[in-house]
Parts: C-alpha cells; structure tokens; sequence
C-alpha cells in the first residue's frame, strides 16, 4: 500500500476539451507508527467550469434559477410604518428594487421618511432619513438592493402616476440581498404627523422556492 496520500483536481471538463480532464496529484503525508496516515490541510478553491485557471479569488456570481416577480401594494402608513413585503415561510427572496411614492395628507406638519429592513421585528438596516415633506405633498422613497451604500441621491423625480415630480426623494441603496421568510421592509414616517398619509409601492425580486 503506498503510504502517499493523493487528490484529485478536476480540470474543467466541460468547455476545455481535455481527454484525459482527472488528474491525480500527491501530496506529503507521514505514516503513523499506527499505520494511519496523516495528510496536512490543503487549501481547496472554487471551481467554475466555465472557467480556467482556477482563480484564488472569483467573483460572486448570481444565484442561477429563481423566479422574476414584481408585485407592490398601497395602503395608509400607519402608526409604526406599513409593510412593503414580507418574505413568506418556503421561500428565499433575491430584492431587486423598490420604489415608493408617500402622499401626505392636508394635516399640517412635516414628515421625515424612512425605510427600515426587519426580521422579527428588529431592523437589520435602516436607510437614510428624508428632508422634510409637508403636508399635501409627496415623498418619494426608492431603495436598491444587493450593493455597496454610496450618498443617497435626492434628484427629483416623477411619481409613480407620471402626473408630476416628486417634492422629496431619496434613493438609497441597501447592501442586503438574499432575505429569508420573515424578512419585511417597512417605510415609516419617524415625525408620526398622520397615520392616514397614503402610500403607493411597487418592487421586484427573484423568487426561491426552499
């Protein structure tokens, strides 16, 4: 019996054209006065099939599969924010992006908007808090997903209806990604002027079925 451990390394197989693509190669290793044998640690790297040689560092790159869904909602904002989405129990969500218009209603005082991502309650991330909105305008609320946090813009853009400009934006990006079940984001108006100001959302996500 040889007393040299080995491993093999597969040598992409699918694109290289190689006859022979498994390859065995030794490695040092001590036989025990036991007759075990001991092997050290070997450092192993990621194999991309489509790729040689094998990098020591590859990029992430996108989880394959998944279902492309865009979905939204309206509703009041509520006394401790509304729910934009939920991410249900069986499933992981990949987010996209988000856009969110808030209208305020005629009560007079000013709203500071802002986007929260939750688990149980608890934020996991808080976004960048909104100038001042007044009353009987609109704030705009628009988060990206999944990348570094850079100085959220605030360019004004058009509502989501394409009547008018916004009178507030902010675009943030969120550095979250893949949320599991339970997993919301709520945007919240932290002045808490009028639970009733009206809120218009829309968002996209790949979809994984656990």
């Amino acid at each position: 019996m040889s007393s040299t451990a080995k491993q093999q390394l597969s040598r992409n197989p699918q694109n290289a054209g190689y006859s022979n693509p498994i390859k065995t190669y030794p490695v040092p290793a001590v036989t025990n006065e036991d007759g075990t044998i001991s092997v050290p640690a070997q450092p192993v790297y990621g194999i991309d099939p489509n790729h040689e040689p094998i990098d020591m560092y590859m990029a992430t790159r996108d989880i394959p599969g998944g279902t492309v869904v865009s979905a939204g909602g309206t509703g009041a904002i509520g006394a401790g924010g509304i729910a934009l989405f939920v991410v249900p129990a069986g499933q992981k969500w990949l987010l996209l992006g988000m856009v969110s218009d808030t209208t305020m209603s005629a009560t007079v005082g000013n709203r500071i908007l802002q986007c929260r991502a939750q688990i149980a309650g608890a934020p996991i991330w808080i976004g960048a808090a909104s100038a001042a909105v007044a009353a009987a305008q609109v704030g705009g609320y628009d988060v990206g997903f999944n990348s570094a946090i850079g100085t959220p813009s605030t360019t004004v853009r058009r509502n989501m209806a394409n009547t008018a400009n916004t009178n507030v934006q902010v675009r943030e990006m969120c550095p979250l990604g893949l949320m599991g079940p339970g997993y919301n984001m709520i945007i919240a108006d932290s002045a808490a002027v009028d639970a009733a100001d009206s809120v218009n959302w829309n968002y996209t996500y790949v979809r994984y079925d656990l």
